[in-house]
């Protein structure tokens, strides 16, 4: 079904989310920030994309920094009321997306009066794969390794993780997290494809070791993988190390 987007903007970001197997929903939910004493509502806020295997917002304008305090207002309101975590994709973040990865849509659409090609953007409603985020699967298969030492652990995963190898994943990190292991270390160097259900499995991670005081650290050198981040916010959520080193020295500087 056709959606009709209130910006050139949001239709364009839609399509970088298709084109890289990322599920979403566009305006799906609207939280209640304010009423008044009978129960009207008085102020609310609904993000422009729900990315369901993420449980995350995203909500994008095109408006100069300068202008943006009323929306950062309302989604740091939504946040404290809800606990969602919900992400800004400012003017700034398009012509990132589109200067980074050569992607001249994002950047249009992202200026004041922006034009991009009406052809509708599909949507995923699950995780599975969109035919041009295939393009990008290598043969690979997928593995993992796990090395634990006392309090702490690095996990490292090569090939696809997707919808079928991302519960392995899942089921790895959480035996960590039940070890009471104080820092994970995942290193995705090898890695070669994630999909909304693999980077749902990792926030989740992030958010069970947060819990229970302890850190998830991402090893991310590859361009492509780290575009996904991108694309997505969560590179403002997690810190993208390039080596191991990088990221065991983050956590021991973390505990001093």
């Amino acid at each position: 079904m056709a959606v009709d987007f209130a910006h050139p903007a949001e239709r364009a970001l839609a399509r970088v989310f298709d084109s890289h197997g990322i599920a979403w929903r566009y305006e799906p939910h609207t939280i209640v920030l304010e009423r008044d004493e009978d129960g009207t509502v008085r102020e609310a806020f609904t993000p422009d994309f729900f990315l369901p295997d993420l449980d995350l917002y995203v909500e994008c304008t095109v408006m100069r920094q300068a202008h943006t305090s009323r929306k950062r207002r309302k989604a740091r309101l939504a946040k404290e009321r809800t606990g969602a975590v919900i992400e800004i994709m400012f003017r700034r973040d398009f012509e990132r997306l589109g200067l980074r990865w050569g992607r001249t849509e994002p950047a249009e659409a992202g200026r004041d009066k922006g034009e991009v090609s009406p052809d509708p953007a599909g949507g995923t409603t699950t995780a599975a794969v969109s035919e041009a985020a295939r393009m990008l699967e290598s043969q690979e298969s997928f593995r993992i390794d796990v090395e634990q030492l006392s309090s702490s652990a690095v996990v490292t995963v090569g090939g696809d993780i997707d919808l079928h190898s991302a519960p392995l994943l899942r089921d790895e990190l959480t035996s960590l997290a039940d070890a009471d292991v104080r820092e994970i270390v995942l290193d995705l160097s090898g890695a070669t494809f994630l999909d909304s259900m693999a980077l749902g499995v990792i926030l989740a991670a992030k958010k069970r070791l947060a819990a229970q005081h302890a850190r998830l650290e991402l090893v991310v050198p590859t361009p492509e993988i780290r575009r996904i981040f991108e694309i997505t916010m969560l590179d403002r959520v997690f810190d993208l190390h390039e080596s191991q080193s990088e990221a065991t020295r983050t956590d021991r500087d973390a505990a001093v």
